[in-house]
């Protein structure tokens, strides 16, 4: 088995506010993926072959492991036993990663401990609860454009970079939920013109 460099993670954690969790998201499945390769690569050099499983795999979908039939051979019956050995560890793995970087007022407000969920049904209930990445999270986003217009900033760079911030997220969601840009470019660019115009009095 590889050693496990908790160092790597060590800062990773989610403040409970919707607006940060893609970031977390992003940095948790990076992460995961870093492990993942990083596994692989210590499994070949101990010529072993490398798991088939990546740690984010559990993350959306139980995993279930055919076990060998009855004329199985001892290699295959050993390949077997390190990929359920390495799926409990998996498991094991993202429950304390949450536990770790998750608010603990979210943690001790689950009616039903983490230990007594599936992972991937946890990952759904976390979308649920802080993700944007259904049609009322999006109109969420796109109201929140439209409640940003109408604010007052200190100057224009300000107003500029908090709506390319609530842009990118929201066509980040959208290229994941739609496969679309939602907010083109050109139409931001329009908003923020129209913007400036009556603000500013078209000081861009």
């Amino acid at each position: 088995m590889a050693k496990d460099n908790k160092g790597n993670f060590v800062g990773l954690k989610f403040n409970g506010k919707a607006d940060d969790f893609q970031r977390w998201k992003d940095a948790v499945l990076t992460h995961l993926s870093n492990k993942t390769n990083s596994r692989r690569v210590a499994e070949i050099k101990d010529k072993r072959p490398p798991p088939r499983l990546a740690y984010e795999d559990p993350l959306t979908r139980p995993i279930q492991i055919a076990e060998p039939g009855a004329g199985a051979t001892a290699q295959e019956l050993e390949q077997y036993q390190l990929e359920m050995a390495f799926l409990v560890e998996q498991g094991s793995y993202l429950r304390d990663r949450f536990n770790q970087t998750l608010p603990h007022r979210y943690m001790a407000q689950l009616s039903t401990p983490l230990m007594s969920q599936i992972v991937p049904a946890f990952w759904q209930q976390l979308e649920a609860a802080f993700g944007q990445n259904n049609a009322m999270g999006m109109v969420d986003m796109i109201q929140e454009i439209e409640a940003v217009l109408v604010m007052d900033f200190a100057n224009v760079t300000e107003l500029f970079q908090r709506l390319r911030g609530v842009r990118n997220r929201l066509n980040r969601q959208g290229q994941e939920v739609l496969r679309v840009h939602l907010l083109p470019s050109k139409l931001m660019i329009g908003k923020y013109w129209l913007c400036c115009q009556v603000t500013y009095g078209g000081q861009a």
